[in-house]
């Protein structure tokens, strides 16, 4: 299920633009925020109970590095970043500052330390946690969309698509969760710097 995802979320940017590109260095560091986003997908699909639940939490670490490493890789070429972070800045790029503040806020207070301080009970744990995934990734969502990189606006509407496919099918409780494929740590990777090398092509 992971490499699916990645898979369909990268591919969607092929569709209408394939060869639509900033250069390398900007593909490269948009690139972890597509795969960031993608694994956001795959928590919210994989609940993470019982045994699967340190599954769960070390995925969660490879997305909420992705993302950072999307927000400082992309400092290097324009600092100026830093100031459509700000409350001045567009929606779209405070959609994605809430996104990120949000992961990383949802998998410290998921840590059993963290979790039994803030929540006393299970049940109340797992509400708050569900809703402010669903928060996150419509942030996450936006931020994308709304930046018109890579994603035209029928693209959009195809990834808005996907978005609210895994939304229904974790509502509906429809997931199926195999193990991840230790293929998975090769073939994630593989397919975002396929994604920079296919989109280099246009230079």
């Amino acid at each position: 299920m992971p490499i699916l995802l990645v898979f369909i979320v990268f591919a969607i940017t092929f569709v209408q633009g394939p060869l639509q590109a900033a250069g390398w260095l900007w593909d490269s560091g948009n690139a972890f925020g597509i795969l960031g986003f993608a694994g956001m997908l795959y928590l919210f699909l994989d609940v993470g109970a019982s045994r699967r639940q340190r599954i769960h939490q070390l995925i969660s670490y490879g997305v909420m590095a992705s993302l950072l490493i999307h927000v400082a890789w992309l400092w290097i070429p324009d600092q100026t970043i830093w100031y459509y972070m700000t409350l001045d800045g567009p929606v779209y790029m405070l959609a994605g500052s809430i996104a990120l503040l949000l992961l990383v806020a949802v998998t410290i207070l998921a840590l059993p330390a963290t979790r039994r301080v803030w929540h006393l009970h299970h049940r109340q744990f797992k509400r708050w946690h569900y809703w402010c995934s669903i928060i996150a990734i419509s942030a996450g969502f936006w931020h994308i969309a709304g930046s018109g990189f890579y994603f035209s606006q029928f693209e959009s509407w195809l990834l808005l698509a996907v978005t609210l496919a895994v939304v229904g099918t974790r509502y509906f409780n429809l997931a199926s969760r195999p193990e991840p494929h230790r293929l998975t740590l090769v073939a994630v990777p593989a397919m975002a710097l396929g994604f920079v090398l296919l989109k280099g092509f246009s230079f």
